[in-house]
């Protein structure tokens, strides 16, 4: 571990990802109350990282995130230079347009609308980016397919998709908290998650392995509310451990995908 520390490549990725960090944590805090004081969860903060990491930066792009919510990315993107669309089932995702107001000088970057992802209300190739970060793994009877299936209608000649979802070696279905959900494992994504997008696999890669993922077993075993009160902590205390993750295929807890059209 010390040798790779050391590396001059290890330092630049180190560098680059613990900025977009800060300015997340940066985002998020001004966004509400609340999201001061939970912070950004452990996994969100690899995947917010990743997704901004391998998305193109050739602005202005439209940009649309499935199941926002209380995600501070949105913002973040908005921020950045994109237009981002934004869709939940939840009423709660106008409350976007009032975090909104209090980071981006012009409030147009963001939209917010009460939307199904298995029915997007866009036509054809409406948006250069697509993501949806820890979504779709809770729509049950086979939804994810449908939700592809939109996400790459709704793609770009030249865009790409954005997605994570909790990884196992063995895929299963359960439920994780009051939620239902899906482990997938690469088989299983594909089947599911790239085939019904009618895209092609750009890339793949997988997160919290190694001590990293022993560390998020036990961060996971807290009580959710304890969990969600030290979520700011990360970014202050623990901020190689967004860096220093050795996943593999046999020892992850979360699989990226990035696709685009043929």
């Amino acid at each position: 571990m010390k040798d790779l520390v050391e590396k001059p490549e290890f330092e630049s990725v180190y560098r680059e990802r613990v900025t977009i960090l800060r300015e997340l944590y940066q985002i998020n805090y001004k966004m509400s109350l609340l999201h001061a004081f939970q912070g950004i969860d452990l996994s969100r903060g690899f995947e917010y990282t990743q997704a901004y990491t391998k998305i193109p930066h050739n602005l202005p792009a439209e940009c649309l995130d499935i199941g926002s919510y209380r995600s501070p990315f949105p913002i973040f993107m908005a921020h950045a230079g994109y237009r981002v669309s934004i869709i939940d089932l939840s009423l709660g995702i106008g409350n976007q347009n009032r975090w909104a107001h209090r980071i981006l000088e012009d409030r147009t970057q963001l939209r917010p609308i009460v939307a199904d992802g298995k029915s997007l209300p866009f036509s054809n190739v409406s948006f250069d980016i697509v993501t949806a970060i820890s979504v779709v793994e809770h729509i049950p009877d086979g939804g994810e397919k449908v939700v592809l299936k939109e996400m790459g209608r709704v793609l770009s000649d030249n865009g790409k998709i954005f997605i994570s979802v909790p990884y196992a070696v063995e895929p299963f279905k359960g439920k994780w908290g009051r939620w239902y959900q899906q482990w997938f494992n690469y088989e299983t994504a594909l089947e599911n998650l790239v085939a019904p997008s009618n895209l092609q696999l750009a890339a793949h890669g997988f997160m919290l392995g190694g001590k990293v993922g022993r560390f998020a077993d036990l961060w996971y075993r807290l009580p959710r509310q304890l969990r969600h009160s030290l979520s700011w902590s990360h970014i202050h205390f623990l901020p190689r451990l967004f860096i220093i993750d050795e996943a593999s295929e046999t020892d992850a807890r979360v699989l990226w995908l990035l696709l685009n059209k043929a």
